[in-house]
């Protein structure tokens, strides 16, 4: 008995033909691209050449977030009087991007600045009291958060009463009660969240630079920071999965070209080790190449070695880090695999296919760095809520993940009398449990869940932008495709649906075990490669179906470098009606 994979389901967004037409002949695209702009809620035309034409001048002003004034002064005064400032940061992307771009504009100012970030395991996420005493005594003027802080009522306290002047740069939601900072800069509090910790840092930035030049316009030096900083605001705004709308599509789209030009040893060494060559990178290279290297270090209780890495400007110590953090990165990877193995074991052992509650599992064998990856990717798997926590001397860091069906605070607070602390949001949280008291909150935060869950809450949705004929695809429109993105949270890549092809061919399975599939798709006039990883086990319904229907975002070839177009496939379903997941 094991507990069954779900079903997916198609959805198809609403055709609008006549529309997608009209909004096309305005723009000059195909009126698959202007369906595309119509899905994304763009209608109009003025709306349509700002959404395909990205510009930095369509940014709000720095000053319409609360707080950024009286930042914006008390950093500026710290240059003036050459104080003593410490940045600290956190251990992920966003934090760490953070962390060296406030750091390394206000040395370039000339203040005496350093950055810090805390170690996952020795002190948690967020200002720690004993890592403020250790700050203020070493003579500290000014103590910058940023990506976190908001909720810090205790230790900014703490902080204040020891002398330190503090300013917190965050975007996470407040609390009713703010800190007794000096000044609190999040967009939360001007009705306007959205922001990734860096876009917030990167506008205080900007407006540092605006309150010393006196002017709205900043000096010339101040401005190619700026412009040179929108790398680590592209890091940073992926890596945290922000939606990529409005200011973070722009900020991206900019900043993906400031990483492929970037003058960073650091940078320029994280893309050789990546394997990224001199075309311009895209936020997916952002996620799966430049983010889980920078990750890895956090992860496994070395943050400041990614710290270093974008702060050096040695090429040599640059490469030599690189190197550490692709071994890093590997190394988490394994210990990832192996975790998730023994997850899906233990799934497969204990639950009965018609389960329909949590996933809940632990073990002393597990890294606390990497469970909450492994927790993403149950979730995926089993499409079920997923906790998982890691022991240590008898007690266990979780990381909870949960499908759109189930908020996970809901769930949580059913439990939370066998938690020693817990928090987060709807598709993710984080608890601390006693290992005596897993098994109980196995059993209530399986109840929890159950009740709330209908079979039809497993269905994976694989949301269709438009059906398209394989004569709409073609390099130019693939061209055009890429003026959509940069695709990533709230801009996903655009998927089409074409039904009726034929497999021309040998169905083929990839990877070492067999997980992925390729084949050629035909129409009967064009024939395109189509390449599906983790759906190595529809190979033989594929191979036998007089059809098949596709569900697929067409791209080019990444290895063949000969503009050959492939189907990167998110669905299939044979003519005995089988689908993908």
């Amino acid at each position: 008995m094991t507990v069954d994979s779900p079903e997916t389901a198609w959805v198809l967004a609403r055709a609008e033909p006549e529309i997608a037409r009209e909004l096309a002949r305005d723009v000059g695209i195909s009126p698959l691209c202007g369906q595309l702009l119509l899905n994304r809620g763009v209608r109009e035309p003025d709306d349509a050449r700002r959404f395909l034409r990205p510009a930095m001048t369509d940014l709000a002003d720095p000053s319409e977030i609360a707080g950024m004034g009286a930042a914006a002064e008390r950093v500026a005064r710290a240059v003036r009087d050459q104080e003593k400032v410490v940045v600290y940061g956190d251990y992920d992307v966003d934090g760490i991007s953070s962390t060296a771009l406030l750091s390394t504009f206000l040395n370039l100012l000339g203040a005496d600045a350093g950055g810090y970030l805390p170690n996952r395991f020795d002190e948690g996420y967020g200002l720690n009291a004993n890592a403020v005493r250790r700050i203020a005594s070493s003579g500290t003027d000014l103590l910058v958060t940023v990506d976190h802080g908001t909720t810090a009522i205790r230790e900014i306290t703490l902080a204040r009463e020891l002398g330190l002047d503090v300013i917190v740069i965050d975007h996470h939601t407040p609390a009713e009660e703010l800190p007794p900072a000096n000044a609190v800069v999040n967009p939360h509090l001007s009705g306007s969240p959205g922001l990734c910790g860096v876009g917030v840092t990167f506008k205080v930035a900007w407006a540092v630079a605006r309150e010393l030049s006196g002017s709205r316009r900043v000096a010339a030096v101040h401005r190619e920071f700026l412009t040179d900083s929108l790398a680590l605001v592209a890091l940073g705004t992926v890596a945290d999965v922000v939606p990529l709308k409005g200011e973070n599509r722009i900020l991206t789209h900019f900043g993906l070209g400031q990483l492929r030009d970037s003058k960073s040893p650091g940078i320029r060494a994280l893309f050789s080790i990546a394997g990224l060559g001199d075309e311009l990178p895209t936020a997916t290279d952002i996620g799966f190449k430049l983010a889980p290297r920078i990750n890895a270090a956090g992860r496994l209780g070395q943050a400041d070695l990614a710290l270093e890495l974008l702060l050096t400007t040695n090429s040599h110590r640059a490469t030599e880090i690189a190197s550490l953090l692709d071994k890093e990165n590997n190394r988490r990877r394994r210990i990832e695999l192996s975790i998730f193995e023994m997850a899906v074991r233990d799934v497969e052992e204990t639950y009965a296919p018609e389960h329909l509650g949590a996933i809940a599992l632990g073990d002393e064998k597990w890294h606390a760095g990497v469970i909450g990856i492994v927790a993403s990717r149950l979730v995926t798997k089993y499409r079920l809520p997923t906790a998982l926590a890691a022991f240590d001397g008898g007690l266990g860091r979780g990381s909870c993940r949960s499908i759109p069906a189930l908020a996970l605070p809901d769930a949580l607070a059913e439990c939370a009398r066998h938690l020693e602390s817990w928090g987060g949001h709807a598709a993710a949280a984080g608890f601390t449990i006693r290992e005596e008291n897993f098994e109980a909150f196995r059993e209530d935060f399986n109840q929890a869940v159950a009740k709330r869950l209908q079979p039809a809450d497993r269905i994976r949705p694989v949301r269709i932008d438009a059906t398209a004929r394989f004569d709409e695809i073609s390099p130019a429109f693939i061209r055009e495709l890429d003026r959509i993105g940069p695709f990533g949270e709230g801009n996903r890549e655009p998927v089409f649906a074409t039904r009726g092809l034929r497999v021309a061919g040998q169905v083929r399975r990839m990877g070492k075990t067999g997980d992925h599939v390729n084949f050629l798709a035909s129409d009967g006039e064009r024939t395109f490669r189509a390449v599906g990883f983790r759906m190595g086990a529809l190979a033989d319904d594929l191979a036998d179906a007089p059809a098949v229907d596709l569900a697929y975002t067409p791209r080019f070839d990444d290895w063949r470098k000969d503009g050959a177009i492939e189907l990167r496939l998110k669905d299939a379903m044979a003519g005995n009606g089988r689908t993908g997941n």
